[in-house]
């Protein structure tokens, strides 16, 4: 199974993203469903589903308070050919998540990328060229509350993300 943990908008933000982008942006191949748009935290790829057991009890000790970003950012990174909007500035509770979610991929032998971390939704997929520099950058507020786990699935309309489970913030 290919998993990931993200962020899941919710459907005002995700409507404003889409609002953002298609008002904004001239027509895209392959802009991404509202039902995708998602802030991945880490991705760990393919999972057996005798690790999901371990994976669901130690992403629970994962510790998240609720917090506000403001993705207000467009860009583009022209090797995957992906289309986003991110976030100037990462708050500190959303790094500690991407740093613990981490650890608990690490500890189950989960091998993970080492890179910079950078808050996004993509937008659009396969896109050829980067957006007008005239573009406006976006402003859209959101508010997390929890983190999901999500099971990428190939369907003959695309791919799907399915939520496997929530897990909710610490207040």
């Amino acid at each position: 199974m290919r998993l990931f943990f993200a962020l899941q908008p919710d459907a005002e933000t995700s409507l404003d993203v889409i609002s953002f982008r298609d008002s904004t942006l001239p027509p895209l191949d392959r802009p991404v469903p509202i039902a995708n748009l998602h802030v991945t935290l880490a991705f760990l790829g393919e999972v057996t589903e005798s690790r999901l057991e371990q994976l669901f009890d130690l992403a629970s000790g994962v510790s998240m308070t609720p917090f506000e970003i403001t993705f207000d950012e467009l860009g583009y990174w022209p090797k995957p050919r992906i289309l986003w909007i991110g976030a100037s500035h990462t708050p500190a509770i959303l790094l500690d998540v991407v740093r613990q979610l981490t650890g608990v991929a690490r500890g189950l032998h989960i091998p993970m990328q080492k890179r910079l971390y950078r808050a996004h939704i993509t937008i659009a997929r396969n896109c050829r060229t980067p957006p007008p520099a005239s573009a406006l950058p976006p402003h859209i507020a959101a508010r997390f509350t929890a983190f999901t786990l999500f099971c990428s699935r190939r369907t003959k309309s695309g791919v799907r993300y399915e939520a496997l489970g929530d897990f909710n913030s610490r207040d």
